[in-house]
């Protein structure tokens, strides 16, 4: 994570999708810049926090995400 670049995702399917309909495509970088710093400092959160947490939750993973299930 720490070496991912714009590039490193130029033609995958997340990237043409925010070019096909992103208000300002040429803020790829910016996006890319944004997620690697959310994925670079997730917060560890202890089991017993999170399981207080009272909201319900949706977890959507889809086929074409970062990461794989």
């Amino acid at each position: 994570m720490e070496n991912l670049k714009p590039e490193n995702l130029a033609g995958t399917p997340w990237q043409e999708e925010y070019a096909r309909i992103a208000p300002n495509p040429e803020d790829w970088p910016t996006l890319i810049a944004k997620v690697k710093q959310l994925n670079l400092h997730i917060p560890d959160w202890p089991a017993e926090t999170i399981q207080a947490i009272k909201a319900p939750t949706l977890t959507i993973i889809g086929d074409s995400e970062i990461f794989r299930p």
